[in-house]
């Protein structure tokens, strides 16, 4: 590989933290990284070494800030960043002729911020990187490379896209603290040991082993789960079928009561009671209430409807009953007669009652006489004692069925017999 250092220029400013260099961060020592390229020569922008490739996209061969959040920039010098190439995350340097890890103390970055262009994530770009706690893969990348993050032992866990095709071999081998991936990619392949293995040191020395805590999220029938059964992981499917819906109670078997109505000459609408296997149940929550003739006088109808953890509908009843009556006059045209007067009922009353007695409590020589039609508001009623004083009221009343409701009595009107 050809390789290209960094211009004097750009060396200075980094080192100096004069122009051209970025104001927040840390820049670790220049002396320290050494940037290759098979391509452009090797440009920096910010804390970022890079090369434009022969298709005109940006290739990222370093990263040389100390921030503890890196936002890789979606375009360096005007062009898309969709590389991150060989250890260029996870802060090496060439030392001789090989490559090494800095040691825990040279930095201390704990999030890295991917822009939604790289498409590529080269041989151990961010391996060694042990205070890594977040990552983001973003829905453009296609290839992590071999050993990608390897050693990055402080990330919890990450979520592979759905376009990826290729996790290298050992792309996140040494994750001690990775018990979670989400694979989101259904047909991704998989190098040897790619998730899941760890390493111990029992009695000083290093072994490789499966971490048993880990769980990999993915899809039926995808290479992900092929990977986990075949590997012996954990493995949970994104897509399993929900559980069943719980079995619904039939509100059709409730008993649905409502208290009767007077008139109004407005709909009525009583809050039903409802009850189920011995729970009264809530309207709104359990169920919703529809009403049906509920404006004059007669039989109205309620359903309720399930709803929640309810279905089914049941009906109900209440009785709408005549309102109060107004008696207008009582006279007494002529020897042993009187004649009662009354306001036409309103709300389809089926006819009224008139009821005389001697005394205002309609105890002494009570009668009621009955007039069977709505339309006629008036009662004449003879053959009675002369020169008494006789009390009478008037109701209306509605028959429903075989039964009969009455409202409630006018004033009691008193006049003297002739």
């Amino acid at each position: 590989m050809k390789k290209r250092i960094i211009s004097a220029v750009c060396a200075a400013a980094f080192i100096a933290g004069g122009a051209g260099a970025p104001v927040a961060g840390t820049a670790l020592p220049l002396s320290a990284v050494t940037a290759s390229a098979d391509e452009g020569d090797i440009e920096c922008e910010g804390y970022f070494l890079y090369y434009i490739q022969e298709d005109g996209t940006a290739y990222i061969t370093n990263y040389v800030g100390n921030e503890k959040i890196v936002n890789v920039p979606a375009t360096l010098g005007g062009k898309p960043v969709t590389v991150l190439g060989k250890f260029s995350i996870g802060f090496n340097y060439e030392n001789g002729d090989s490559w090494k890890h800095m040691t825990d103390e040279d930095y201390t970055s704990e999030q890295v911020i991917l822009p939604d262009t790289i498409r590529t994530i080269e041989f151990e770009a961010f391996a060694g990187l042990k205070c890594l706690k977040f990552v983001n893969l973003p829905d453009s990348l296609e290839t992590i490379g071999d050993g990608a993050f390897e050693y990055c032992e402080a990330l919890p866990e990450v979520t592979i896209p759905e376009n990826v095709d290729y996790v290298g071999m050992s792309a996140f081998w040494a994750c001690q603290s990775l018990d979670k991936i989400t694979v989101r990619s259904k047909n991704a392949s998989f190098g040897m040991k790619a998730m899941g293995y760890v390493l111990e040191t029992p009695g000083g020395d290093y072994k490789e082993v499966k971490n048993n805590d880990l769980t990999i999220y993915c899809y039926k029938d995808s290479t992900a789960e092929q990977y986990a059964k075949d590997n012996d992981f954990k493995y949970e499917l994104l897509d399993k079928p929900a559980p069943p819906a719980p079995a619904k109670a039939d509100i059709s078997k409730a008993t649905v009561k409502a208290a009767n109505k007077t008139y109004t000459g407005k709909a009525l609408k009583p809050a039903p009671t409802v009850t189920l296997d011995g729970k009264t149940l809530k309207k709104g929550t359990d169920y919703t209430a529809a009403y049906k003739n509920n404006v004059n006088c007669g039989k109205a109808t309620v359903t309720v409807t399930g709803k929640g953890d309810y279905e089914g509908s049941k009906s109900g009843s209440f009785i709408i009953k005549p309102a109060k009556m107004t008696a207008k006059k009582l006279t007494s045209p002529k020897a042993k007669t009187v004649k009662l007067t009354w306001k036409k009922a309103k709300g389809g009353v089926t006819g009224y009652k008139v009821q005389i007695a001697l005394d205002k409590k309609f105890k002494k020589s009570a009668k009621t006489y009955t007039v069977k039609k709505a339309s006629v508001t008036s009662k004449t009623i003879k053959k009675l004692k002369s020169k008494k004083t006789y009390f009478v009221r008037v109701c209306a009343y509605k028959k429903v069925g075989k039964t009969t409701y009455t409202g409630g009595w006018s004033k009691v009107k008193k006049v003297k017999c002739k």
